[in-house]
C-alpha cells in the first residue's frame, strides 16, 4: 500500500509527471533507433562537413551510393546500417553519360563542380533529401539521431548495471540475513570494504581490468553499486527471521 501510494504522489506531483513523461519518451525512442533516425548508420555517426551547424528542421538533399554488402532488417535496427560508399549534399546537379556534376551544398555557383563517375559502382544511386530536424553538429552530423542512439546506450547501462547489482546485492543480503553468525560477520566485513571504497574510483578500476567497451562498464558500474541493495536486504531478512 504504501508503495502504491508513493507512486500515485509521484503522478499527481506536475515535476513528477513531466519525469515521467521525459523518461517514457527516452524509452520510445531508444526502442525504436534507427527507425525513427535521419542518420541510419551506425551510432548515427556519418559526417558531412559542409552541413555542419545547420539550424534545426534544415532539409538537403544527397547523392548516396549505399554499401554493396546489406544486412537484415533487425541487424540495421539493432546496430545501424553501414556507411555509404558515396555521400554528397548538393545545392543542384545534372548527369550525363553517367557521370553526375554536383554544386556542392554551401558553394557558391562559381565553384568547380564535384565530379562523380557513376558507372565505377556497383550499386545505383540515389537522390534523397534529408530533414535534420533539430539540426546538425559541427562535423555535420544529425543531433536529432545521436541523442536518439545515446538515450539507447545511456538506458542500456542503467539497466544493466542496476540488474547486476540488484542480482549480486540481493543474493549476499539474503545469505548474511538468514545464516547469521559468522557468515554474516564475513558478508557484512565484505560490504563494508565496498562501502569505503570511492564508486567512481572502484568503477575505473574495475574498467581498467576488463578492458574498454560498452558491456564492461555496465559490468563494472554494477559491481559498484551493489552495496546498498545489500545492506536492505540484509536488514529486511533480520527483522523477518526475529517475527513469530
Amino acid at each position: 500500500m504504501n508503495q502504491s501510494n508513493t507512486i500515485k504522489k509521484i503522478f499527481k506531483h506536475p515535476l513528477g509527471l513531466i519525469g515521467s513523461i521525459i523518461i517514457f519518451l527516452f524509452i520510445v525512442m531508444a526502442v525504436a533507433g534507427n527507425l525513427i533516425c535521419t542518420d541510419k548508420t551506425k551510432d548515427a555517426n556519418q559526417i558531412s562537413l559542409p552541413v555542419a551547424l545547420l539550424p534545426p528542421m534544415s532539409k538537403v538533399k544527397f547523392l548516396e551510393i549505399e554499401s554493396v554488402d546489406k544486412n537484415s532488417k533487425i541487424i540495421n535496427w539493432l546496430y545501424g546500417k553501414k556507411e555509404p560508399v558515396l555521400s554528397i549534399a548538393f545545392q543542384k546537379y545534372h548527369i550525363k553519360s553517367d557521370t553526375a556534376f554536383l554544386q556542392v551544398y554551401g558553394m557558391d555557383s562559381s565553384a568547380a563542380l564535384e565530379i562523380v563517375p557513376l558507372h565505377k559502382y556497383k550499386e545505383q544511386y540515389k537522390i534523397i533529401e534529408k530533414t535534420f530536424y533539430l539540426g546538425t553538429d559541427g562535423f555535420g552530423r544529425d543531433v536529432m539521431s545521436r541523442i536518439v542512439m545515446g538515450s539507447r546506450v545511456s538506458l542500456s547501462v542503467g539497466l544493466v548495471a542496476v540488474l547486476i547489482s540488484l542480482l549480486i546485492g540481493t543474493f549476499l543480503g539474503l545469505i548474511a540475513g538468514y545464516f547469521g553468525g559468522i557468515t554474516d560477520k564475513i558478508v557484512s566485513w565484505f560490504i563494508n570494504v565496498i562501502w569505503s571504497l570511492p564508486t567512481m574510483l572502484l568503477v575505473v578500476a574495475i574498467s581498467f581490468a576488463m578492458g574498454k567497451g560498452f558491456w564492461q562498464i555496465f559490468i563494472a558500474i554494477g559491481l559498484s553499486t551493489w552495496v546498498e541493495v545489500a545492506r536492505i536486504v540484509r536488514g529486511q531478512v533480520f527483522s523477518f527471521r526475529e517475527k513469530e
